[in-house]
């Protein structure tokens, strides 16, 4: 084995191929200067000789993921994957999140639904990427500063749109939703520990406005710092234990939504930007107050969706047992309702796309197997 695939040595502590934590990523060099990069096995955490488990070419998009014939158990079973990008493990989330983030996030300030996802095992740095740290900010901060400065821009162009922007943030446990930004009073239990109460938030279908979460607190977001605050809040709110594989392992799945109405400003600017880069609620779309001479014509609204999955995991690799145990079912269950989703509407474009291909007269799409 070379010293890259020691270097990869399955760092999150899950031991999967791939699972790199951030303080125990390679130097930038070692992803920008080679042609292959190989991920290294669980091996490598029990002290055997660690072995290239995955091969992973670098620089080239798309690019195929090969399980290397050293640790696959059958050479006849193919076991390779095309995605768009690979990231090494000199990558920063800036990089990752400029190209593979940046163009959903700007679909949904221009009327799109959007969403995006962080996906994998446990401890593997899902929420590390999605959140971040000041130094090296994640998705979510850096999506949302990038929507205030696309107002900014948008309000010295031709287009001259005013915007109304509002946050939720939800997390989903064991199948039910809990509203991040609510501190909701936990009732005892007759044996003594707290637990969580009843949920009251409910998903409904509507003819005009799709999915509707009912019960949940929207809040009117004018700066990029007001939304850090809630989400700061929100976190600390947020479910998390203990596990044989990572210490701190989210135990629900989170989904900050942030929802954006805008329209065409017919008069004179309604919303000023103040010193600090917020922007002023004063006579504003945002306060739904707008001058006599102001804003008109149709509202346009979207959503964009952050959301990070709790991990898939395995009760014998993780050792869960009672309450950790029934989290970890309810989590795989919905993870695999996720993917069964994602599989048959990609199957759906597949078929589309492919000439002369039978589209089904109906194709069901099992969406309502969870509330994820």
């Amino acid at each position: 084995p070379t010293d890259r695939c020691r270097k990869g040595g399955g760092g999150g502590g899950g031991g999967s191929p791939g699972a790199v934590h951030p303080d125990d990523a390679g130097g930038a060099d070692d992803a920008s200067t080679a042609t292959t990069a190989s991920m290294s096995s669980a091996s490598s955490l029990t002290g055997s000789p660690p072995s290239c488990a995955w091969d992973i070419p670098t620089g080239k998009k798309p690019s195929t993921i090969q399980q290397s014939p050293l640790t696959d158990p059958d050479p006849a079973r193919k076991s390779a994957y095309v995605v768009d990008r690979v990231f090494g493990p000199g990558s920063r989330t800036s990089g990752l999140y400029t190209e593979a983030v940046r163009n959903v996030v700007r679909a949904s300030m221009e009327g799109y639904h959007g969403s995006v996802f962080a996906y994998g095992q446990t401890s593997t740095g899902k929420t590390y990427t999605m959140t971040g740290t000041p130094n090296d900010p994640g998705v979510v901060p850096l999506a949302v500063r990038d929507c205030f400065r696309y107002i900014q821009k948008e309000r010295s162009g031709a287009d001259n749109r005013e915007y109304l922007l509002r946050v939720s943030y939800m997390e989903i446990y064991n199948e039910q939703i809990y509203d991040l930004l609510v501190a909701a009073p936990a009732r005892p239990s007759s044996s003594g520990p707290v637990v969580p109460p009843q949920s009251n938030i409910r998903i409904f279908e509507s003819k005009t406005e799709g999915v509707v979460v009912r019960g949940l607190h929207e809040e009117i977001v004018t700066s990029p710092e007001q939304v850090f605050a809630l989400l700061a809040a929100g976190e600390a709110r947020r479910r998390t234990g203990s596990t044989a594989l990572n210490r701190q392992s989210s135990r629900s799945h989170s989904i900050f939504r942030l929802l954006v109405e805008s329209r065409i400003r017919r008069g004179p600017r309604t919303m000023a930007q103040m010193d600090d880069g917020s922007l002023s609620d004063s006579d504003s779309f945002a306060t739904g107050v707008s001058s006599a001479v102001g804003a008109g014509g149709p509202v346009r609204v979207s959503s964009l969706s952050l959301v990070d999955l709790a991990g898939s995991e395995s009760v014998k690799a993780t050792g869960a047992t009672g309450s950790r145990q029934k989290e970890g079912q309810y989590i795989n269950k919905s993870l695999m309702t996720l993917g069964h989703v994602v599989y048959k509407l990609s199957e759906m474009s597949m078929l589309r796309d492919t000439p002369g291909a039978r589209m089904p007269s109906r194709s069901h799409i099992p969406y309502r197997d969870s509330k994820l």
